[in-house]
This record gives C-alpha cells, structure tokens and sequence, in this order.
C-alpha cells in the first residue's frame, strides 16, 4: 500500500516557497527572503499550481499578486501540515547539556525594534538560551547609515531614504512610503495632500542624536521639496516619543509609513508626501550557521513577513 508522503503532489521546497509568496506578496521580495532567484521562485511556483491542478494566487501586471479562493484554503491546510511538521521534527534527539555561549551585535532601527521585533523576542530568547543579542537602536539617520558600513555589527536592519545608495554590504529588502505624517486634526478640513507652505507652517519634531549634522541634511531635504518648516516645537532622541507628539497632535514629523503604529493609523494621516523609505539589510557572515541564521529568521520574519508593515518591492 502506497504511503500519502510518496504521493504527494509537491515538494516540501514548493511549499515553503508558497507560503513566502502568501506572505509577502512579491517574487522579488521572496527571492531575496529566501537566497535564490526571482526566475525560480517563479518557476517552483508555477510548477506548484500545475501539479495541484489550480490556481492558488492571481497575477496581472502592476498589481500584487493576491491569494484565489483556493490559494487561501491551501495556506490554511499548509499551516495545519507545518504544525504537524513541527510535531514530527520534536522526536529528534535532544542532547542535554548547556551550551556554549555565543553574542552577535545587532544594529536595528528604533521603531523596527519597538514596534516589530521586541514583541517576538521573548519566544525567541526562550526557545535560544544560548544566544546573547546586543542591540543598538536608532532614528533613521546619515549617521546610522553610515554605523550600518562600519563592520562592527554582526547584523544590520534599518531604514534609509530610497534616494540613497545602498552600501556594497548591504542589500536592500524593498521599499515603504514616506512623507510627513501628523494628526488628522491638523489638516483642519484642508485637502490633503497640503501645499509646502501650508505644512511649513506646521508645528514639526525633528529627530536628535549623536548625529550633529542630522537636523541641517532633514532641513535640506525638505527644502528640495518646497517645505521650509517655521515652527519647531520639539528635537527628539526616541523614535516612541515623536510618534506619541504625532498621535496627539503635538506636532509633525518626516516617518516611513510602516512605522506608525496599527493602533494609531485612523488618527494619524500623511499630510504631504516625500521620498519613500528603503529597508536594508546585513548580515556579517553569510556562512550557514545555525545561530546565526536563526537570528536572520528572527529579525526578517519579525518584519518582512508581518502585513502591518507593508513592504513594496523595489
């Protein structure tokens, strides 16, 4: 008698590719998840479909691709198939006895660590004792870009403007759009998008820190947009506090999109557009090594695959 594992209709590989695209909702941005080309994401996708005989997601050019009916309960049978996965895999041998400890460096940028990475560190932690993370968290600023290339850190995840170039050690995750962002309130029934004069005259919170040329390059991209900011009422160090100043209506601040709280999103509007945000990445060693790529799945998954974040493609 035939066992159901030697017939099945796919590949474990086919399936995590599916359940990348599912999330992600990019072949480009799945390819760089997962390390290998857009043209075989492509073709272990397209093999998938012909082997179940249907459609699992619907593609049309210049739109996302999204999940068909069928694509969706075939997500919800995958889920319940990794549980099971996650149940078998748990019979392996565990070898008792501590293990040595091991620290990596990690540069992350504050509103991605607040709002995205702490809340999945305690599971992490729990299930890695033996892993130490040191994290260093930041504004998004010309000096974290430039601390992203200095070689000290065994891990970087942070954002920069999309008009930027991206370092020879990084590589980029893709893009989330920016502007100023503040209360609705503070349109006070204008149409929105407002005019550059009218969001100069705007009360704004400019980001601080160790970068002491940081406020001077904001003023200068702003100023290539029309917007001459009049009013300042706050220079802030901690990402947590300008956005708590936006939510209140305290004040306006130049933000990725992504990084405005879900909670926070129906009272928070983006008043003027600017350059998008581009998410880079780096990792010291790309070896395969257990420790380390469990910590890249930490810090990618904890962002890349979360649909609050809403990453585009470059």
């Amino acid at each position: 008698m035939m066992s159901a594992l030697q017939s099945l209709p796919f590949t474990l590989r086919q399936l995590v590719i599916f359940e990348t695209l599912a999330e992600t909702r990019s072949f480009a941005g799945s390819a760089e998840l997962l390390g290998i080309s857009q043209a075989s994401v492509s073709s272990q996708f397209k093999a998938l479909e012909a082997q179940l005989g249907v459609a699992l997601m619907a593609r049309s050019a210049g739109r996302r691709p999204e999940l068909t009916p069928e694509g969706e309960r075939f997500l919800a049978d995958l889920r319940i198939f990794s549980s099971a996965a996650d149940q078998l895999a748990a019979h392996r041998l565990r070898r008792p006895g501590p293990r040595e400890i091991v620290r990596f460096r990690i540069l992350l940028g504050q509103g991605l660590a607040d709002h995205y990475v702490r809340p999945r560190l305690d599971r992490f932690l729990a299930a890695h004792p033996h892993i130490v993370l040191e994290f260093d968290t930041r504004i998004p600023s010309h000096e974290s870009t430039l601390a992203a290339s200095s070689g000290t850190y065994d891990f970087v995840l942070i954002h920069q403007p999309a008009d930027e170039p991206v370092a020879e050690a990084m590589r980029s995750l893709g893009r989330v759009s920016g502007g100023i962002f503040g209360n609705r309130k503070l349109a006070a029934g204008r149409e929105v998008p407002l005019s550059p004069e009218e969001v100069a005259r705007l009360p704004f919170a400019l980001p601080s820190g160790r970068d002491d040329g940081a406020e001077q390059r904001l003023r200068r991209k702003l100023a290539s947009f029309g917007v001459q900011p009049t009013n300042i009422v706050a220079r802030v160090q901690f990402f947590d506090v300008i956005i708590a100043m936006v939510a209140r209506g305290q004040a306006v601040a130049n933000l990725p999109a992504a990084m405005i709280p879900p909670d926070m999103r129906g009272r928070i509007v983006r008043l003027f557009p600017l350059h998008d945000w581009r998410l880079v990445f780096h990792r010291r060693d790309a070896e395969a090594q257990a420790d380390r790529d469990a910590v890249e799945r930490l810090l990618l998954e904890s962002v890349v695959k979360n649909r609050a974040y809403g990453l585009m493609p470059d």
